[in-house]
């Protein structure tokens, strides 16, 4: 095989999956500015963007925000969800965004088809209410990569009952269910990836992976089961010593008053931040799409996209936005 025969930076199609909260609207943002040739589609089971602020209008605080997006106008310091939603329909009119997101659409199942490195979704029309339409109605979608962004207070709490339905399946390598593997509490790698789940991230920050799977061209990349172990360590470790581990039933104890707390980061958010800002790509396995056994296969054939069709920026280097000033020392 001919080692240099396509162009680096170009990117091959490469279809995402998610839905329209926060982190969907995000995606839908970002992952065409920042990944070429993104087939991205947010499907959202709600007859309106905002995931939770649609589904709850309860008051909170106004940090609930883009930073690239700052409302200055809020009515409240604690402004109701109505508010908020409205401001995230306003992003979403603002950046047409709606040529992504398809609404009242609810994903019921999603497996991992490990020959190909594809997730198969199950997709089913949902009423004006987000009540589901029947089984006969379902389709399937097809995507290298799937992003989990459904928020964690937009199911609304019900009694353990027989026949209500509990939430959509997701099964990832060798037939194992997330929520199989999940119990008694969920194990992931820095919160955004499971081990056996290829190319499935949760909505904290897959932006980064998924363009690291276009431009390196690969057919499957998965945290290493070491990595989600010593996560697991450190959170062990963490949370003892803070609040959040005090006699007190909560959402991010799964409804308990004592036990693991599962559904907060190990620490701040700046702490949060800085972790996620530079991945580390060590601690995930990787298969590549292409037979040739050469892992810099994605190299190409040493031109850019740019270069070779004399189209776009060839000199994105020199933006004043890009250039790293170092500090002039002063006169002392």
């Amino acid at each position: 095989m001919d080692l240099c025969m396509f162009l680096l930076s170009k990117g091959q199609r490469l279809p995402s999956r998610m839905a329209a909260g926060f982190s969907g609207i995000l995606a839908g943002i970002r992952f065409p500015q920042k990944i070429p040739n993104v087939d991205l589609v947010i499907y959202e089971k709600s007859a309106g963007v905002g995931g939770t602020w649609y589904n709850n209008r309860y008051p909170i605080t106004l940090n609930y925000q883009f930073s690239f997006e700052d409302k200055r106008d809020w009515s409240a310091f604690y402004p109701p969800g109505s508010e908020i939603q409205e401001h995230l329909q306003d992003v979403v009119d603002r950046y047409k965004l709606m040529r992504y997101i398809k609404l009242k659409h609810e994903v019921v199942h999603a497996q991992y088809d490990a020959p190909t490195g594809k997730w198969h979704v199950r997709i089913r029309p949902t009423g004006a209410g987000g009540e589901s339409g029947g089984a006969l109605d379902e389709f399937e979608d097809v995507a290298d990569v799937l992003i989990t962004a459904f928020g964690v207070i937009t199911r609304w709490k019900m009694p353990d009952i027989a026949g209500i339905d509990l939430p959509f399946k997701i099964i990832g390598r060798n037939g194992v269910h997330l929520n199989e593997k999940w119990k008694p509490y969920p194990k992931t790698y820095l919160s955004v990836a499971a081990d056996g789940f290829p190319n499935m991230f949760m909505s904290l920050g897959p932006n980064s992976a998924t363009a690291k799977i276009q431009r390196e061209r690969l057919k499957s990349m998965e945290a290493k089961p070491k990595a989600v172990k010593d996560f697991d360590r450190y959170i062990e470790s963490c949370f003892p010593k803070t609040v959040f581990s005090a006699n007190c039933r909560s959402w991010y104890k799964l409804g308990k008053a004592e036990g693991r707390v599962v559904g907060l980061w190990p620490g701040s958010n700046v702490h949060a931040m800085r972790a996620l800002q530079h991945p580390r790509w060590e601690d995930y396995e990787y298969e590549y799409a292409d037979s040739e056994d050469n892992s810099l296969y994605w190299l190409g054939d040493g031109q850019t996209w740019a270069e070779k069709n004399q189209q776009g920026d060839r000199a994105w280097y020199l933006r004043e936005e890009l250039i790293d000033r170092p500090p002039v020392p002063q006169d002392v």
